[in-house]
């Protein structure tokens, strides 16, 4: 119609599980870019973020209830998606603060934390990927808010650890290391600065403690 056609809706599912509806808001048309909104339902994480990018490192399933993808008919390497998505028995794991955080507090848990839940928002193009405004928890263990970048394999971003107050406090006014915040809504917090590699993240957090 006019050069274009419209494309109401398109479902697909990943494997034994997952499923993403995209719905078509504009007819595709070499004269504008097209639009679609786009749900995700129980969708694994580790293709949603990309088993050789984020998804290394997070991993569990989410739901996308709002979301959307714009991309250039014309060019197949312009589209731009943004999802928020929510989820519960997440993992996450590679992430170094990670380990050094399983080693003051002697717990080894905290190496791959599970079981926690999770939202955000996911904004990709194809120069890079981000995931703003995270929120992660394992109630009563741990918490990370923030951001993470991945752009060329490489990460940058920052998030905020909260441990709970009673694993950190060394006495009521002061925490076991100085880089940790006295309490906040029952946790203590530090922050961390993102670096490395996908395949080798790395963080402040060791040089931090020191």
């Amino acid at each position: 119609r006019g050069g274009g056609f419209d494309l109401l809706s398109l479902y697909t599912r990943s494997g034994e599980s997952g499923e993403a509806i995209f719905r078509g808001v504009s007819p595709i048309s070499y004269s504008a870019p097209s639009v679609f909104d786009v749900q995700l339902i129980q969708f694994p994480l580790e293709e949603l973020l990309g088993p050789e990018s984020l998804g290394q490192l997070l991993r569990g399933k989410v739901d996308g209830p709002s979301g959307s993808l714009t991309f250039d008919p014309k060019d197949v390497t312009s589209g731009q998606l943004r999802i928020q998505f929510i989820g519960s028995g997440i993992s996450i794991e590679g992430f170094r603060f990670l380990g050094g955080l399983a080693s003051i507090l002697r717990k080894e848990h905290y190496a791959r934390p599970e079981g926690g839940s999770i939202t955000g928002t996911l904004k990709w193009n194809r120069d890079q990927m981000s995931i703003e405004d995270i929120e992660y928890e394992v109630r009563s263990h741990m918490v990370l808010t923030g951001k993470i970048v991945v752009r060329e394999q490489e990460l940058s971003g920052v998030l905020q650890l909260g441990v709970p107050e009673v694993l950190m406090m060394k006495t009521l006014t002061e925490p076991r290391y100085s880089s940790f915040s006295t309490p906040r809504k029952g946790y203590c917090w530090t922050d961390l600065q993102l670096g490395g590699t996908v395949e080798q993240p790395n963080d402040d957090f060791l040089r931090k403690l020191q």
